[in-house]
């Protein structure tokens, strides 16, 4: 059964409030738990974090288990606790090191110098018994670390010479272990100087103990300690444990030294000996690991020795027993706040068990505020007192025997203090953490000797956050919040969407002003709950005609309000009718008094109806559209569609109705909710289907979005979203609670001059708002103590991003299903581990990142292909950026289940597994992981990257390595990008009779020193003209421009057009195309041969043909030498009944870009639903069967409204698909089909939009053609105007492939200078051969006379047609019927001019292809090729066109 949690109903806050409120106990926010921190959800709707001095819990293998430091026996016989923090391994017996100690994967190894008997465990204590004669060797595991003890038993076995000096062997790995001078203290610091793992200065003690038992009051119970230890009946380690000093003892430090791999210890010498000494003595040193939250003390006898992390209690007040009037302690413990940054902090206490006093009688302790804590603390370099914050007077831990005596907790009210520090802050941001200071009251009362146990320091902070500004600020009907827009007579109803951290029962209330007021005049409060929307539907009497603003605020259940939401505006006009339509679901039902008692899914399409209010008769279609789809899709009146949300929560469909004169009604908002799956998406899967997709940045800096069909294959790219030039992106893992994997971008911020880590939600389809992100954040970026961010003098920070090199997301690398980090600075890498619930890198700052590896990271780019060890943790790969070598580094698990990043990375963990990607020619590289779905057996990743030279991505599939080689990626292919052909780079020379090659075209710098591009047909159709200039030489500049150098170093011609360091292509359609840098064609040659269907370098013709059987066939016309054509010759045959002609839109283009002509159709199935299929040429001129790419939804399209174009726009080598969409409404939106690889075409995107009215399709007549030879075909349109006016319009085509808002004004005539526009057909090719495509307009005279004149493109490439035509060729009256034919322009000659082919019939039946070839001064009279009597039907035949003019 799902919980509405489970489905987005309910957030994890408010289930955890609800749990709370229904049992009366606090309910834990699971999702916020950490080894040191828990929240919790209470009765009364306010929220507890509790701070805990050290780990309660561990994870392993992905589960939380308590703490547990109890020795057990493994299986290979060594010595382990439980569940510890730290990775701790005892021996076992033999000559296995004494100890070892690990954390992150960075370990310390101490040995003894012989073997070792086998331990008899003792809780978390074992012991080595007679390691020398009447000495014992005893280890002691903590949760944070690990304790040696030396007890020499008697006198005698003090005088071993082995005593004089401890000699211990140790090693690191990742470590180097160095002492302190001042203070003696050890520390094992990882590469960046961090320390890993700590020692406090060594002491040594004896057995001397004395009681308090003559000093008790009357009445009281004497309790006496032993040097033999023991525990408490309530669980309290006694200070009588043989790890710490008993009352009186005579104590004395060690000197240490580190020679080498050697830490040598020297006892003291004269405690051993004195006569007073009581045996058995003790050695101690010991070790211990600290992150954020820190103790340690400070004993005046020492001054100048430090306690950091001593795994000891905390000392507290005057020790007189021991000796001298110096024997003063004091501690302190630094403590986490950074939870209630920001927050209203209505109670804290610091909680801290007592667990030995001196005696029963109370005796006050004082807390303060001090200044920080490092591992240099001693009592010669101590914090300052800033604030005394609470005193207890109290006295716990002396006998368990006597009530109220035994140990126990003593409890500090830090209310006011934790108040003030959470909004303290040069900004008011709030503090990291507070150092708090035990104080005896009177530190010359011996009775006020306390000591603590640092393990139980808890602090609990009951606290409130703000709620959040509303979003998504909305009407209904539906205006714009920023411009306003005018309701008619009807209801208006005001929304918002509300949040808050700890959700709960919150309110909103709206506020309604008169336009141009301060004050409102109507306010409502209504329920509201976090993620959610609250609608007011505003009476009609409080909203006559007039203007409005409006903004909401929300409030908690505190009655804490937050900020106020941006002021939107409308008008109503109550003389005006609004009627809009009426929006149903059943699937996803209304949701305007919230979530539905049941909803569907995000990801499933529901069903959707619109009817028309029942005053309203004559509408004669709806238009809507949605939050998610921007994009406005007409539909008939009675036809239901089907949308699909994206992501789970709130969602919105719009939509107006239109009437039979055109009129508009107002809009309808329809709010509904989906529910979300219960399961995340697996890794690297952007849509939900399964498959592993693809988020790649392109040359131009756009996020592009590639599907995975599951096979290797993906869909056309579509756009993502953003923009990110200059910024790296990554993807793996959900950052929030729908179960997407979102986008994480690294960005350098220009106000704040350092990067930054940010997370871009995924909408569930692959695609973000760039508007929509959130900052990932570490609660102290840099040390400022100013912040509470102090610590080590090595310690610099967190923020490791802000001048890092990449970032990336490679999975979970802790098991404990959050997504983490990797973010490589300079030499080094570091991990970060996320939560979603507290939304930043170091788990609310309880965990600081861990160093990864080793310091070579500079060399590597990161590639994370998940886990392709198949061992539950993600791997990397590494590409070597110079030497373009690919290796694979390994993971392995560390004592808890996760990656071990001490030896992620280290040269013996690595294996190589590809070469030959070097950053220069891939910049870009990453995998998505195994995108083939191979055998759970056999499971190989694939490496995608993005190419230099042009722009295109490619991926490598995965294999076996094979017996002779490690080697895991095969051949290389194309995802997208430019088409094949032959690549020209920057700085390229082509020296007199050198040649480059592709399948359509050669390019030959002659040694006559012309620079030429010869067709397959033998043909130049395009030169320099610099022929006469032996020895001249070519040269591709970096700054994008072809030039010819004669010998004499002289230019002789250029290019003329800049494209800074690109390159040139001779592409496989024959095209001769400079790009730029970032892949955006330039400047061509305009030598493509378009629709040469047999790849001979010369135009071809061909037909759909329907068949009266029912069945349909393409036919190809082959051109001859002399421009006439061939029988023709048929390939591709339907079945009975497969297609319908009456229902499709066909077109012809190269879209796979390999020099042969391809036909594409959109085929309409009706209710909305088109298709689009290709069949694709085959190398002897004719096609493959026609398969479908696009798939509309149902409503969505309409081919009737649909004009459809080819050419390639976005210039990568390869025809796309315009379609000029003239909605029933008036306006009108160009939508652009981009070709991928293959052959198919992607999703449709909008780029041009005319409003209603601007243009009408039935006066226009479409071609398309490079006309400013930048690379890019365009479409131009001839438009006929009432007053018979003509105008030629332009619209250039964009590096994206989309078309600019504004046409180009390309050329004008009238009616009387010019003619009828009924009577004109349109034509477009490069009719003189100069690179650049003209248009040819055939005039059909009313007297039966025609004429063909040439337009042609003006030479300063600015897309523009010369002023007046030229007449090409006049054919006598009834010498041709233009309606007769069908035509289509190419070089059906191979001379590299483009001429008019034609199909006609004649009344008599007979059919026969035409050609009227392109002279130097216009066309010649039509050439006849194949012609027949009988056999064809000229109204069955459906000639292949690139445009529908």
């Amino acid at each position: 059964m799902e919980l509405p949690v489970d489905t987005g109903e309910q957030t994890p806050e408010d289930y955890a409030l609800e749990r709370a409120q229904a049992t009366g106990q606090p309910y834990e926010l699971e999702d916020a738990r950490t080894e040191t921190t828990d929240t919790w959800a209470q009765p009364d709707g306010t929220w507890n974090v509790n701070r805990h001095g050290t780990a309660v819990r561990v994870l392993r293998d992905g589960v939380w288990v308590p703490t547990d430091a109890t020795l057990v026996f493994a299986a290979n016989g060594s010595v382990r606790p439980k569940a510890s923090l730290v990775d701790v391994t005892f021996s076992g017996g033999g000559t296995a090191p004494l100890l070892t100690g690990v954390k992150d994967g960075r370990s310390l190894t101490l040995k003894w110098p012989t073997a070792l008997p086998k331990p008899t465990l003792a809780e978390n204590v074992a012991t080595y018994a007679e390691i020398l004669p009447g000495v014992d060797l005893q280890l002691k595991a903590e949760i944070e670390g690990f304790s040696q003890l030396l007890v020499v038993k008697t006198p005698e076995a003090a005088q071993n010479p082995a005593l004089e000096s401890l000699k211990f062997k140790f090693a690191t790995v990742g470590l180097d272990v160095a002492m302190d001078a001042g203070t003696g203290s050890l520390t094992a610091v990882d590469p960046t100087g961090r320390a890993v793992f700590s020692s406090p200065t060594p002491l040594m003690w004896d057995s001397t103990t004395v009681s308090s038992a003559g000093q008790q009051p009357a009445g009281a119970t004497s309790f006496s300690a032993t040097a033999a230890g023991g525990t408490a009946a309530d669980g309290a380690t006694q200070p009588t444990d043989t790890f710490e000093p008993p009352p009186g003892a005579t104590d004395a430090p060690m000197d240490t030294a580190v020679t080498g791999d050697v830490l040598e210890i020297k006892p003291d010498q004269a405690l051993l000996d004195a006569p007073a000494t009581q045996y058995p003595v003790y050695i101690d040193p010991q070790w211990a690991w600290g992150e954020r939250q820190n103790w340690t003390r400070v004993y005046e006898r020492y001054p100048n020795y430090s306690f950091w992390n001593a795994t000891g209690p905390l000392r507290v007040g005057y020790e007189a027993q021991s000796g001298g009037l110096d024997r003063i302690s004091r501690s302190f413990l630094q403590m986490d706040t950074s939870d209630v940054r920001r927050t209203e902090v209505q109670k804290a206490t610091f909680r801290i068990k007592n667990i030995w006093s001196w005696s029963c009688q109370s005796r006050p302790v004082e807390l303060w505020h001090t200044t920080d804590i490092s591992s240099k603390t001693t009592w010669n370099r101590q914090p300052t007192k800033l604030t005394k914050l609470f005193t207890v007077n109290d006295s716990k831990g002396w006998n368990p025997e006597i009530e109220n005596c035994g140990a126990g907790n003593l409890e500090f009210d830090l209310t006011p203090k934790i108040k003030a520090r959470a909004k303290e802050g040069p900004k008011g941001q709030g503090m990291a953490n507070i150092t708090l200071g035990l104080y005896a009251s009177n530190e010359s009362d011996t009775f006020g000797w306390k000591k603590f146990d640092p393990k139980t320091a808890t602090l609990e902070i009951k606290y409130n956050t703000l709620p959040k500004a509303p979003t998504g600020l909305g009407t209904y009907p539906r205006t714009d919040c920023k411009t306003g827009g005018v309701i008619g007579n009807t209801r208006v109803s005001l929304y918002a969407k509300h949040s808050d951290k700890e959700a709960g029962n919150l309110t909103a209330q709206f506020n309604l002003f008169k336009a141009g007021a301060t004050t409102p005049f109507r306010t409502m409060t209504l329920p509201a709950l976090k993620d959610k929307v609250t609608t007011w539907a505003v009476p009609d009497v409080d909203v006559p005609t007039g203007d409005y603003t409006w903004n909401v605020v929300t409030k908690d259940k505190d009655q804490a309000w937050g900020p106020t939401s941006v002021t939107c505006k409308f008008s109503v006009d109550r003389t005006r009718p609004s009627s809009p339509p009426i929006i149903s679901s059943t699937y996803f039902p209304n949701g305007q008094n919230g979530w539905p008692a049941s909803t569907g899914k995000a990801r499933t399409a529901g069903t959707f109806t619109f009817t028309s209010q029942p005053d309203v008769k004559d509408v004669v279609a709806y238009h809507y559209w949605t939050d998610t789809d921007p994009d406005i899709t007409p539909v008939g009146v009675g036809v239901p569609v089907k949308i699909t949300p994206p992501g789970y929560g709130p969602h919105f469909v719009y939509a107006y109705s239109v009437d039979k004169a055109g009129n508009r009604s107002d809009t309808a908002t329809y709010i509904y909710y989906a529910a979300r799956s219960k399961t995340r998406d697996n890794p690297f899967d952007l849509n939900g289907d399964g498959n592993r997709d693809i988020w790649a940045v392109d040359g131009n800096g756009t996020l592009l979005t590639y599907a995975g069909q599951g096979n290797g294959d993906f869909s056309n790219a579509t756009n993502g979203g953003g923009s990110f030039a200059d910024k790296q992106v990554a993807l793996f893992g959900d950052w929030g609670q729908d179960g997407y994997n979102d986008l994480v971008s690294l960005e350098y911020d220009e106000t704040d001059r350092k990067k930054k880590i940010y997370v871009y939600p995924n909408d569930g389809q692959g695609k973000i708002d760039p508007d929509d992100r959130t900052e990932l954040t570490v609660t102290c970026p840099a040390k400022d103590v100013d912040l509470g961010c102090d610590g080590e003098e090595t310690w610099t920070g967190d923020d490791h991003w802000q001048n890092a090199d990449q970032v990336v997301s490679p999975g979970d690398l802790n098991r404990d299903g959050q997504p983490d980090l990797l973010v490589k600075q300079g030499k080094l890498l570091w991990a970060y581990y996320g939560n979603r619930a507290t939304g930043d890198l170091d788990l609310g700052g309880t965990r600081s990142p861990s160093l990864v590896g080793g310091t070579d990271w500079d060399k590597y780019t990161l590639i994370t292909p998940g886990d392709v060890s198949m061992d539950g943790l993600p791997d990397l790969w590494l590409r070597n950026d110079a030497t373009g070598m690919v290796e694979v580094a390994w993971s392995q698990k560390d004592h808890e289940g996760g990656l071990n990043t001490a030896t992620m990375g280290l040269p013996n963990n690595r294996l190589q597994i590809g070469s030959g990607v070097t950053k220069a020619a891939f910049p870009i590289v990453g995998s998505s992981g195994d995108v083939t779905n191979d055998p759970a057996e056999d499971v190989r990743a694939e490496l995608w990257a993005r190419q230099a030279s042009d722009n295109a991505l490619v991926a490598w599939r995965g294999q076996a390595p094979s017996a002779t080689s490690t080697i895991e990626f095969g051949a290389r292919f194309t995802i997208d990008g430019v088409t094949g052909g032959a690549y020209i780079p920057s700085g390229t020379t082509i020296p007199s009779g050198t040649s480059y090659t592709s399948n359509a075209a050669k390019l030959t710098m002659r040694t006559d020193g012309n620079l030429v591009v010869t067709s397959n047909a033998g043909t130049v159709v395009w030169s320099s003209n610099t022929a006469g200039n032996n020895g001249a030489r070519a040269l591709m500049q970096s700054d994008g421009k072809i030039v010819v150098i004669g010998v004499d170093g002289k230019q002789l011609w250029t290019s003329g057009v800049a494209a800074a360091n690109g390159y040139a292509l001779l592409q496989d359609r024959g095209n001769l195309v400079v790009y730029d840098a970032a892949g955006r064609s330039k400047w061509s040659t305009n030598t493509v041969v378009r629709h040469d269907y047999d790849g001979d370098g010369r135009s071809d013709m061909a037909a759909w043909y329907n068949y009266s059987a029912g069945t349909s066939a393409l036919h190809t016309f082959k051109a001859n030498s002399d421009g006439t054509f061939a029988a023709p010759v048929k390939s591709y045959e339907s079945a009975v009944g497969s297609w319908n002609i009456a229902r499709m839109k066909i077109t012809t283009g190269d879209y796979n870009g390999d020099g042969r002509g391809d036909m594409a159709t959109l085929y309409d199935y009706g209710d909305g639903v088109v298709k689009l299929f290709t069949a694709l040429g085959k190398a002897g001129g004719g096609f493959s069967a026609p398969f479908a790419s696009w798939t509309s939804q149902k409503g969505g399209w309409y081919s009737s409204s649909m004009t459809i174009q080819s050419g390639d726009f976005n210039g990568d080598g390869r025809d796309d698909i315009m379609a000029w969409y003239s909605y029933a409404v008036g306006n009108d939106s160009l939508f652009t089909f981009t070709a991928n690889v293959k052959g198919g075409f992607n999703a449709p995107f909008v780029s041009t939009q005319l409003p209603a009215g601007s243009w009408y399709v039935e006066h226009s007549k479409f071609v398309t053609g490079d006309f400013n030879g930048d690379g890019r075909d365009d479409l131009a349109a001839l438009y006929g105007y009432a007053n018979g006016d003509l105008k030629m319009h332009t619209f250039l085509a964009q590096s994206n492939g989309g078309f600019a808002q504004s046409s180009l004004q390309s050329w004008a005539a009238n009616g009387t200078t010019w003619g009828s526009f009924a009577q004109t057909g349109v034509q477009a090719g490069d009719f003189n051969g100069d690179g650049l495509d003209d248009v040819s307009f055939w005039y059909d005279y009313a007297d039966g006379r025609d004429s063909l004149f040439k337009l042609p493109a003006l030479a300063d490439r600015s897309g523009k047609f010369a002023s007046g035509s030229t007449r090409a060729l006049d054919i006598a009256a009834d010498n041709w019927y233009y309606k007769g034919a069908q035509y289509v322009p190419g070089d059906y000659n191979g001379d590299g001019k483009d001429d008019i082919g034609s199909f006609y019939g004649y009344s008599t039946g007979a059919v026969k292809a035409l050609t009227h070839l392109a002279n130097p001064t216009g066309f010649d009279y039509h050439k006849a090729g194949w012609g027949t009597e009988t056999g064809w039907v000229w109204s069955r035949a459906t000639i292949l066109r690139p445009y529908d003019s």
